[in-house]
């Protein structure tokens, strides 16, 4: 079956009611899955018959829509799909305004996920460092498991005489340490 939509859906959360017309008294509940200027898709707690036209009472983020469109097709048991057929123009403004902002934030996500992910950034892993007489000058992240907590601290040396060993692997003669985590910096 061919995708007929002609405008791009941005994925969502919100909360939806679909009131049949004429009203009965009856709106069934839902959930925005995805949202266009031409219609949104919606999972439903009970099943919505194909040609159904009804009033759309959508929520998402801090805008309120109220749309009356018509159920187009089946989404799985639970999901619907909605062509807006009548929406003021107010309210058109509203959703291309909502639309956008949505497109803007998903994008802003896959890139700071994508950045994440890219093998050709930097990642410097911080060690303990000895300097100048074994100053400890940078370490990693310290957790206290022996209190149930984890708690980041850079440990500061009891004695300037560690070795090399002790002070990579963030232990000390005394420590009661059980464990070091590396850091990663990202420039």
């Amino acid at each position: 079956m061919a995708d007929r939509r002609q405008n791009p859906r941005v994925r969502c959360g919100g909360s939806a009611k679909i009131v049949s017309l004429p009203s009965e008294g009856m709106a069934v509940p839902g959930r925005v899955l995805d949202l266009s200027l031409g219609g949104c898709g919606i999972e439903t707690v009970f099943p919505v018959p194909s040609g159904t036209r009804a009033e759309i009472l959508l929520r998402v983020n801090a805008a309120s829509l109220r749309v009356i469109g018509e159920v187009q097709a089946p989404r799985g048991p639970r999901g619907v799909g909605v062509e807006f057929l009548l929406l003021s123009s107010y309210g058109k403004d509203m959703l291309a305004d909502l639309i956008r902002e949505l497109a803007r934030q998903q994008a802003v996500a896959a890139i700071a996920h994508t950045a994440r992910h890219q093998p050709e950034l930097k990642a410097i892993r911080t060690r303990p460092l000895l300097l100048a007489e074994s100053h400890f000058t940078a370490g990693g992240l310290v957790t206290l498991v022996e209190a149930g907590t984890k708690l980041p601290l850079i440990e500061q040396p009891a004695n300037q005489h560690r070795t090399i060993d002790a002070v990579e692997t963030g232990a000390t003669q005394d420590s009661r340490i059980l464990r070091v985590e590396e850091l990663d910096l990202f420039i």
